[in-house]
């Protein structure tokens, strides 16, 4: 009866631990299954609705910058054409008053010059009257005189003959004299105006040659001043345009990038915690489970022994809970640095079971128990 009893009672723990076992195993790989699906699923639907959010804010912004950047660019350069336009026209009446001026001048130039000549050409005409009116007079009186003496003379004197024809010798050579003195002044007033006249219409045109190439030079070098700082200016702003927009670009792009790495270590970490959470209360329903099985069944050796070496070939788990090392250490020839974030050391449970260097009498080839004595 007790032997019965007995084995009934090993066939009723080992069956309830394996059904118990199977059905743990099978719900925590459906809830871990689950929880992947979920958070998968959360993690894709949440990292495409923010990208397309941050997608969406992004082109909307660099929409309304581009624009905004298109009617600034457009509005400068507008009032940089007119400005220069203005400048131009302005520049252009300038000159048209300018040379409008020095054509004025030129006429008056010409008409003093005009005037001059004539007043000289009038001058010498009238020195010339006078002085050949002045000669003839003189002549006149001189030979009324001179006929006058000679007949008074000419009773007095035997010589009178000879009187006469000295006095007409005399008037001739004055005439000569004179004659050549007003042709030889009158020649030095024509020759003294001509050059007067030549000498300030050279230095006119000069003038006035001198006085165009200068604004010409002056109106080409401010036309040219004008468009290189108008070409700087646009050049400058379209690099500062560029500048900005690529900065602001590469800001929206880290912020986006930062966002969703942050957002995926946090699933990842989510995940991982709920993952070992589960598998520590799997652990510690397992370890619960098998100790009551031992303290009910404390003097049932083989069935302790058959469901120890159940759970070293086969174990529920294939992991242990996670560790990490407090400081630095060596571990069976093996240095374990100290990290502060993540474990690093997790023991598989399989390998372990498995290894024939720790069950070297136990396992053979296939990893199972040899003979009954070995339990």
């Amino acid at each position: 009866m007790c032997y019965l009893l007995y084995n009934l009672l090993c066939v009723t723990c080992c069956t309830i631990y394996c059904v118990l076992l199977a059905v743990q195993s099978t719900v925590c790989y459906l809830l871990y299954n689950l929880l992947c699906v979920t958070c998968c699923t959360i993690y894709c639907v949440t990292c495409c609705t923010i990208y397309c959010v941050l997608l969406a804010v992004q082109s909307t912004v660099c929409y309304l910058l581009y624009n905004i950047l298109c009617v600034t660019c457009c509005t400068i350069y507008c009032v940089l054409l007119a400005v220069q336009s203005t400048l131009c026209y302005l520049l252009y009446n300038l000159l048209c008053v300018t040379c409008c001026t020095i054509c004025v001048l030129l006429a008056v130039q010409s008409t003093v010059c005009y005037f001059l000549y004539n007043l000289l050409c009038v001058t010498c005409c009238t020195i010339y009257f006078v002085l050949l009116a002045v000669q003839s007079t003189l002549c006149y009186l001189l030979y009324n005189l001179l006929c006058v003496t000679c007949c008074t003379i000419y009773c007095m004197l035997l010589a009178v003959n000879l009187l006469c024809v000295t006095c007409c010798t005399i008037y001739f050579v004055l005439l000569a004299v004179q004659s050549t003195v007003c042709y030889l002044l009158y020649n030095l007033l024509c020759v003294t105006c001509c050059t007067i006249y030549f000498v300030l219409l050279a230095v006119q045109s000069t003038l006035c040659y001198l006085l165009y190439n200068l604004l010409c030079v002056t109106c080409c070098t401010i036309y040219f001043v004008l468009l290189a700082v108008q070409s700087t200016l646009c050049y400058l702003l379209y690099n500062l345009l560029c500048v900005t927009c690529c900065t602001i670009y590469f800001v929206l792009l880290a912020v986006q990038s930062t966002l969703c790495y942050l957002l995926y270590n946090l699933l990842c970490v989510t995940c991982c915690t709920i993952y070992f959470v589960l598998l520590a209360v799997q652990s510690t329903v397992c370890y619960l489970l098998y100790n009551l099985l031992c303290v009910t069944c404390c003097r049932l050796h083989y069935v302790n022994a058959v469901i120890t070496e159940v759970m070293r070939i086969n174990p529920s788990v294939a992991m242990a809970i996670p560790h990490r090392a407090v400081k630095n250490t060596t571990l069976n020839g093996y240095e374990i640095p100290q990290v502060r974030f993540l474990y690093i050391l997790v023991v598989f449970v399989v390998s372990v079971g498995a290894n024939c260097q720790l069950f070297e009498e136990k396992i053979s080839s296939c990893g199972t128990i040899q003979s009954e004595a070995e339990l």
